[in-house]
């Protein structure tokens, strides 16, 4: 958690940066996770041009090592 909140302050105010991806984007968060990943999520959410946002009930930031097969569950039909 340390080396996120050093890169959330490290990459403040870059979002319009990534308006250039074209790319599809898959935006993942948990309703646990801290506000401020949640603020993010909101941000790239706005900006990139073909994304689409899963907020999952119930995980936080570790919901990939907690639950990993919820998680699998979005990412197997974004990757399909």
């Amino acid at each position: 958690m340390h080396y996120d909140t050093e890169l959330v302050r490290e990459t403040a105010d870059t979002t319009a940066v990534y308006a250039s991806i074209g790319a599809d984007v898959l935006l993942l968060g948990g309703s646990k996770s801290p506000d401020y990943l949640g603020t993010a999520l909101d941000a790239l959410e706005h900006v990139l041009p073909s994304s689409r946002r899963v907020t999952m009930p119930g995980l936080g930031h570790t919901g990939p090592e907690d639950q990993p097969e919820r998680v699998a569950e979005q990412l197997r039909p974004f990757f399909g």
